[in-house]
């Protein structure tokens, strides 16, 4: 074959370049068999020169033979030929695994943790992602309930952790020696049990993985002795992200390693961390994520990225919404001269002084002005599809994400029923740090651990008629059990104040009365009805 030829086939184009023939010369002199010299160098150079001007014709099946078919996918012909009517390939393009692979990221977010702690910190989205779904997790309380709890202690128990505390460790402790040495002896401890819980569950949605910290004034590297935490023993719950806790090259999965966590230089046995863990992830990339799970924000950057970037499109075509344009006789000449370019800048900076406070502009008769704007029609509807399609991606209503207001017949309920799925999630993989610490301030409050179990409050928020309804249907079903007996009165007022139905300690609350049944009532009324018209015996006649 050729050298043009050659050349034709792999760029189909005729060759130009002197230096490219000239080199595919060199190249075809090397390749020969024959002894080469300056001399065959140039006569195939000049042939090929000669070949180039007077191109051969390729014909399209030898363009295609030469070039690969990886090379040839996007080929409109490629679709169509082969027996199988896929282009040679046995499944149909569009179902080909290019486009899926190319979408995808191989370098797991989760693992770049400056990434998301500067993105939760700039971006209100992100923070929006991470907290509010913890916060609708948290919101109404939590319900302590157990039989060997009377309400008081009950209450006390709800109110310490809920309490905000001050900080309890002293300065020999080796935390505080620890944040002093590293500049954090100004950091908020003092939040309360559940604020640190709340803290903890939004880091295992930021970064995979957290753990709530139990500090004690016990070893930290020591097993957590329960029985050894009394009343004055200072008690502490501390937010961790995986990052923290993971500073040294332990294994935290190794059981035979009773310390396989590290807190800032402080050697944490496994009994002081309650690891939460975040989305799991497949085996293959679990490994690469050192057994913890995937940030939340893993799976929906491809529509964040379209969202943001969306802002800085808009952001730009803002700015340049307006645009004058100065069309000004003799502008080359004049920037060519000394003095041109400041005078052409004196000259401009008039005419826009004059169109801020008068309507016209005075301008030579050979200069142009004209105002170039652009029209933001159809932004509207492309910006509400992506605000779609993130909180498709995040499972998150429009309306919690954005506060944009429901529409259509169904008002938004679906949507909330999905999002109330993710919740519920949230309050399972956080029940067992809240039942860890309630169990641990018990042991403080009381000196021993009572069976108990928390219940979280309903997700529905009901209005007044709506609360008024449930509040009507417990009193009834409350009633009911006492009219058949199956309660006393007592337990049945202690039920309607459990309820936050009975507001008063009323006598039978007390144990000091026994109420009358209104059945029993009724039916002592009625017997004494029938009594007072039962007509009386006729005395006995005298003999």
């Amino acid at each position: 074959m050729t050298m043009q030829k050659i050349m034709q086939l792999h760029y189909s184009r005729p060759i130009n370049d002197l230096r490219l023939l000239f080199f595919h010369g060199v190249l075809a002199c090397l390749t020969t068999p024959m002894p080469t010299t300056l001399a065959d160098v140039k006569h195939a150079a000049s042939q090929a020169m000669r070949e180039a001007s007077n191109p051969a014709p390729v014909t399209a099946q030898e363009l295609r033979d030469s070039i690969g078919r990886d090379e040839r996918l996007n080929w409109l012909e490629d679709v169509f030929d082969g027996g199988d009517g896929y282009g040679g390939y046995t499944t149909a393009p569009s179902s080909l695994p290019f486009t899926l692979s190319q979408s995808n990221n191989y370098t797991p977010l989760s693992l770049n943790r400056i990434l998301l702690s500067y993105s939760y910190m700039t971006q209100g989205l992100v923070q929006t992602v991470i907290k509010q779904p913890v916060e609708d997790a948290f919101r109404g309380g939590i319900e302590i309930i157990s039989k060997e709890l009377s309400p008081e202690e009950k209450g006390d128990l709800t109110g310490i952790i809920y309490a905000r505390k001050p900080v309890e460790l002293g300065h020999e402790h080796p935390i505080r020696h620890m944040m002093t040495a590293m500049g954090l002896a100004g950091v908020d401890l003092d939040d309360s049990d559940i604020d640190a819980n709340k803290e903890t569950q939004c880091w295992a949605r930021l970064y995979g993985g957290a753990g709530l910290l139990i500090n004690t004034d016990q070893d930290l590297s020591s097993d957590l002795d329960v029985e050894k935490i009394g009343a004055e023993s200072p008690l502490q719950f501390i937010a961790c992200d995986r990052w923290e806790l993971v500073l040294s090259q332990i294994n935290i999965w190794d059981l035979t390693e009773r310390c396989p966590f590290n807190y800032y230089g402080q050697r944490a046995n496994r009994t002081r961390v309650i690891k939460v863990m975040g989305e799991k992830a497949p085996s293959y990339i679990r490994q690469r994520l050192q057994g913890w799970g995937m940030s939340e924000i893993e799976r929906c950057i491809r529509s964040i990225n379209a969202f943001v970037k969306f802002e800085n499109v808009v952001f730009q075509l803002m700015d340049e919404a307006k645009i004058d344009v100065f069309s000004i006789d003799g502008l080359n000449a004049n920037a060519m001269s000394p003095n041109g370019t400041a005078l052409m800048k004196r000259r401009i900076a008039m005419a826009q002084g004059q169109k801020n406070y008068q309507n016209s502009i005075t301008l030579d008769s050979k200069d142009i002005y004209e105002q170039k704007q652009i029209h933001f029609s159809g932004i509207a509807d492309l910006w509400e599809q992506l605000r779609l399609n993130l909180s498709s991606a995040l499972k998150i209503p429009m309306n919690k994400l954005f506060g944009q207001s429901a529409t259509g017949f169904g008002g938004g309920q679906d949507s909330i029923e999905n999002y109330n799925s993710i919740v519920e999630a949230i309050r399972e993989k956080a029940t067992p740090c809240i039942m860890e610490t309630i169990r641990l301030r018990a042991q403080q409050l009381f000196g021993y651990q009572p069976k108990f179990t928390i219940r979280f409050k309903p997700l529905k928020v009901l209005d007044g008629n709506e609360e008024q309804t449930v509040l009507t249907a417990k009193q009834d079903r409350a009633i009911e059990l006492f009219t058949t007996g199956l309660a006393t009165g007592k337990e049945t007022s202690e039920i309607l104040a459990s309820e936050s139905l009975l507001m008063i300690d009323t006598e039978v609350l007390k144990g000091t009365r026994e109420p009358v049944s209104p059945q029993a009532e009724a039916d002592a009324e009625l017997a004494d009805k029938n009594i007072a018209a039962k007509p009386k015996p006729k005395p006995a006649a005298k003999k």
